[in-house]
């Protein structure tokens, strides 16, 4: 398989999620025309309530589709960090280098560090720090937030400069603290 090629699997998975989130903002255009509609519409006022009512619960089964769907492409990330890192573990690899299409937060991606971290324990902490440009403006430097963090942990790092800095350390015991002082870091910057 060449570089640029795909697994069919994922190709699928991706048309997949992509019909489905077409679906559903279809779906969400269609009531919300339907409830539209219905203001206009000459009915008794306990009809209209009455279709309101069911329009809210469409809407509803929309959002929960939305957020299962969510989950779901999530789990199927998740599970493929951590299928990338048994890969490099089996090949005797002491990274792993993984890329994710799919728009995770900083949250997913920390999640999915922590599920690697957790199943490969090596003795070694890894933190990432990811700042998109709505926090950077007011004031949140992912270097900066970073660097503070890395100290219970003995560890260093760098920055791309495009709001996303990582680092290690080996003092695996300073991890819960390492993340209070990134918690507590963020919140001084937002309380400015």
């Amino acid at each position: 398989m060449k570089d640029s090629e795909e697994p069919c699997g994922q190709r699928y998975i991706k048309s997949l999620t992509s019909s489905q989130k077409s679906l559903q903002l279809t779906l969400n255009r269609e009531v919300s025309a339907l409830k539209n509609l219905l203001e206009t519409a000459i009915l008794p006022a306990a009809k209209k309530a009455e279709f309101r009512g069911r329009f809210s619960e469409l809407q509803e089964g929309i959002k929960q589709a939305q957020k299962s769907a969510g989950a779901a492409s999530l789990q199927l990330k998740l599970n493929e960090a951590v299928t990338s890192a048994d890969v490099a573990v089996a090949l005797c690899q002491e990274y792993c280098v993984l890329r994710i299409d799919d728009g995770l937060d900083a949250n997913a991606v920390r999640e999915a560090a922590s599920l690697v971290i957790e199943k490969h324990k090596r003795n070694k902490v890894l933190i990432c720090a990811f700042v998109p440009n709505s926090a950077a403006k007011q004031g949140l430097g992912a270097l900066d937030w970073l660097q503070g963090s890395l100290v219970p942990i003995n560890g260093t790092g760098n920055s791309d400069n495009d709001g996303l800095a990582q680092g290690e350390g080996s003092n695996v015991a300073g991890f819960d603290e390492a993340m209070a002082m990134a918690k507590a870091y963020a919140a001084k910057v937002f309380a400015k």
